[in-house]
C-alpha cells in the first residue's frame, strides 16, 4: 500500500516528463503544478492525476500556456536588447562595405582605432602557481530546475564553442580576449582542458 502523505511522482505523457507532488499542510491534498502552463492545481489527498489530466486538456492551459509563452519571449527579447545595449556602449562594429557617408540627419563622431593587441607571454611567477596539493575539486550541487521551465521553447543562439589556446600568465596580460567577437555576443569560459592551457569558450 502506498504513503500518500510524502510526494508522489506523476508521469505525464507530453513531453514525456514526470512531475512529483507536494502536500497542502492546511488540507492534506495533494498538489502539483502543470509542466504545460505552470498552474498549481489541486488534486486528492491519495495524489489521484485526474485534475491535472483535464487541466492539461482544457482551454483554459493553453491560454495559460500562451500567455506564459509571451511573457518569456518578451524578457527574452528585452536581455537581448540588454545585451546589445551594452555592447553598443563599446562602440560601433566596422563595417565591411565601406565607408558611409553621414547624412544632414545624423552626426558621426569619429572613434578613435582600438588599441593594437600584442600578445605577451610572461614567464610563470612563483605567486602565479597552486600547487597541485592545493586543488581541491569544486562541490558539486544538485540543481532542480521546475519542469515547467524545462519545456519552454524560446530560440537562443546556439554557440558551438571554440577553444582559445591560454598561455601562462596572469589572466589581464595572456587571456586572448581579442579573439572574442564582444560587440554582439557575450562570453565566458566552460572548460578548461590540458591542465588549464587550453579555455573552452
Amino acid at each position: 500500500m502506498s504513503d500518500f502523505s510524502q510526494p508522489v511522482s506523476i508521469p505525464v505523457s507530453d513531453p514525456d516528463a514526470v512531475l512529483t507532488t507536494t502536500i497542502d499542510v492546511k488540507n492534506g491534498r495533494h498538489q502539483v503544478y502543470c509542466d504545460l502552463c505552470g498552474k498549481l492545481i489541486l488534486l486528492t489527498k491519495f495524489a489521484a492525476p485526474g485534475a491535472l489530466l483535464e487541466h492539461r486538456s482544457s482551454n483554459r492551459c493553453q491560454e495559460l500556456r500562451k500567455r506564459r509563452d509571451k511573457h518569456l519571449e518578451k524578457e527574452y527579447q528585452a536581455s537581448v536588447i540588454r545585451s546589445k545595449n551594452t555592447f553598443s556602449s563599446l562602440g560601433p562594429i566596422p563595417s565591411s562595405s565601406g565607408s558611409q557617408t553621414p547624412s544632414a540627419a545624423h552626426s558621426v563622431t569619429p572613434t578613435p582605432p582600438p588599441p593594437s593587441v600584442i600578445p605577451h607571454v610572461n614567464p610563470p611567477l612563483p605567486h602565479n602557481l597552486v600547487p597541485p596539493s592545493l586543488h581541491v575539486p569544486a562541490p558539486t550541487m544538485p540543481i532542480s530546475v521546475p519542469v515547467s521551465y524545462r519545456s519552454r521553447r524560446i530560440p537562443e543562439p546556439v554557440c558551438p564553442g571554440i577553444h582559445i589556446h591560454w598561455t601562462p600568465g596572469s589572466v589581464f596580460t595572456t587571456y586572448a580576449y581579442h579573439q572574442h567577437n564582444t560587440r554582439t555576443l557575450s562570453w565566458e569560459p566552460v572548460a578548461f582542458e590540458n591542465e588549464g592551457d587550453l579555455v573552452g569558450d
